[in-house]
């Protein structure tokens, strides 16, 4: 199930509305959390335990938070997918047909999040690229090249093509171009539909492109106390996600990585897809018990989290996991999501990450 659908839905709207009152807090989380924990493990049909989840505790989210709850007022539009105010129902029969993608539904999402719908300038970009079979432009040529070995792994033919600059990766319809999806959905290597229209309009990078990249390096590194050469810019977050996953992949090749606390979908799902599997431990009552557990049974690679976490807010107890993690030379790669610099500095330790090797990069920032 797609956890961005249900926050870019609204739906998750109410959910906070009822997470201001201490007394309902922990039971709302562990319902939603408990339910959207099924769903993640790959049954579609688990979605609607979040709905039931949700609308238990609406009534309570109303009266408690009438403001907020007030703010989703019904738009004035033709669509039949329209929100109807705070109707819980509506807005998971909504996300249900988007997860099992009912025409109904997806024939009113002509643009979307860029990583689920593809723009339309990016959908013709890829046919401009390749006017036969489905293609997807990648910012590189390494990115398609490593999208087309994706695609070949799960059993499709692909190939690199490229045009005045511009790569892409071309597989077939269907059926056959669902691994080409995945790739770009998960990895967050793509083109925006920014790019797509520079490209379709002729238009090169800019002379001071390299200088502004710099510059932002620079301004970062002075947020974070850092080098500059620690600073590396992604495309989008789940790039930078990817960039850590395949730094620990090359050190410790073969070995799983444990997801600490109930994450953003993709991420999960990009260790358990690109990775050698993902161990997901996503009680953080007793987040510390069951990671001591899995270190006692098995080798990882290293262990993800978010501070806070999408969608549920919650937060790993760094103090608790880090020296775990520590003491066996495990990286940890922490999101800040929403975070601010300010936030980020005063939670996490720089000596959370301690590569084995000289000759790896000690983080990957966004």
């Amino acid at each position: 199930m797609n956890i961005a659908a249900l926050w870019a839905s609204g739906a998750l709207t109410t959910l906070l509305a009822t997470l201001v009152l201490p007394s309902y807090r922990n039971r709302v989380a562990d319902e939603v959390s408990g339910a959207v924990a099924h769903a993640a493990a790959g049954s579609c049909a688990a979605i609607y335990r979040i709905k039931i989840a949700f609308e238990k505790h609406i009534a309570t989210a109303q009266a408690a938070c009438p403001n907020l709850v007030a703010c989703r007022r019904p738009r004035q539009t033709h669509s039949p997918i329209a929100p109807r105010g705070i109707d819980g129902a509506a807005v998971m029969d909504h996300v249900v047909g988007y997860e099992n993608k009912d025409p109904a539904v997806m024939s009113h999402l002509p643009t979307g999040y860029p990583r689920f719908i593809y723009h339309p300038l990016v959908r013709e970009a890829g046919v401009k690229l390749s006017p036969e079979g489905t293609c997807l432009p990648f910012p590189s040529l390494k990115c398609a090249e490593a999208c087309a070995e994706f695609v070949r792994r799960n059993h499709a033919a692909a190939r690199v093509v490229s045009r005045e600059g511009l790569f892409g990766t071309v597989t077939g319809s269907g059926a056959r171009a669902d691994a080409l999806k995945a790739f770009w959905q998960h990895t967050g290597l793509i083109v925006s539909s920014r790019q797509a229209m520079a490209w379709m309009s002729g238009r090169s990078e800019s002379p001071s492109g390299g200088e502004t990249r710099r510059a932002l390096r620079d301004r970062l590194a002075g947020f974070y106390d850092c080098s500059p050469d620690d600073i590396f810019l992604c495309p989008t977050g789940m790039a930078a996600h990817y960039a850590a996953l395949r730094i620990l992949q090359v050190r410790s090749p073969g070995l799983p990585t444990v997801q600490l606390g109930f994450p953003y979908v993709d991420t999960l799902k990009l260790q358990q897809k690109f990775g050698a599997g993902g161990i997901l431990l996503h009680d953080l009552e007793s987040l510390g018990d069951d990671l001591r557990r899995v270190l006692h049974s098995q080798k990882v690679a290293g262990g993800f989290c978010e501070i806070p976490g999408n969608p549920l807010l919650g937060s790993a107890d760094l103090a608790l996991i880090g020296p775990q993690l520590r003491a066996k030379g495990i990286p940890l790669v922490v999101d800040d999501v929403v975070a601010t610099h300010s936030i980020s500095t005063r939670t996490v330790t720089p000596t959370l990450w301690q590569p084995a090797s000289p000759n790896l990069s000690p983080a990957t920032a966004r």
